[in-house]
């Protein structure tokens, strides 16, 4: 008995289809994977690399930030050349830094956590209006409690006693874990026996 081993029409068209479906997933797999491995290596390298006193060093990274919209390393770089700002007394810069980023930031929680490190550094700049701007820029309810929470201590900061304990109010209503809300009530009490 003879067998064929030929193929018809359609089995010729299904192995090609499947072959070129392959091909297309090797390679971008392969492409998808090595970029991913290469800006790690490189935001790594940038990070050691990075040194505040050489202005070489600075537009390395911010270089790097800007080449890297695509990936959550540019946040990294973001999160970490603001740090290095703060701690060096430059504010603004670092300000500056994480504004320009967040427009790139596509995932809620590091949205918030950006939005939260402008505002702590407006308050230390005494620039209470945009800090309270910048809160209102939190969205997402999980996030609603640490925003209240701070928004009531910038408003007591202003002596309007009243609008601090309606923030911290919602702050309490917004946690979750028992110890927070307990925290947020001692100040709460303190400040509404004062206000009362």
């Amino acid at each position: 008995m003879n067998i064929d081993y030929t193929f018809n029409k359609v089995q010729k068209n299904s192995i090609l289809i499947f072959l070129i479906f392959f091909v297309f997933l090797f390679f971008y797999f392969f492409k998808f994977h090595s970029n991913i491995n290469f800006d790690k290596q490189e935001y790594e390298k940038i990070i050691q690399e990075s040194n505040f006193n050489k202005k070489n060093s600075i537009k390395n990274v911010i270089k790097f930030i800007e080449n890297n919209h695509n990936n959550v390393y540019s946040t990294l770089a973001s999160l970490y050349l603001s740090n290095m700002y703060a701690k060096n007394n430059f504010l603004y810069y670092a300000i500056v830094i994480l504004q320009k980023n967040k427009k790139y930031i596509f995932d809620e929680n590091i949205l918030n956590i950006v939005t939260l490190n402008i505002a702590k550094m407006q308050l230390h700049l005494n620039d209470k209006n945009s800090a309270l701007k910048t809160l209102d820029g939190i969205t997402c309810i999980t996030w609603n409690s640490i925003k209240h929470d701070i928004k009531g201590d910038i408003f007591i900061s202003r002596n309007n006693v009243k609008k601090a304990i309606s923030e911290w109010k919602k702050s309490i209503y917004y946690q979750n874990k028992e110890e927070l809300k307990e925290i947020i009530k001692i100040k709460l009490k303190n400040f509404e026996q004062k206000y009362n």
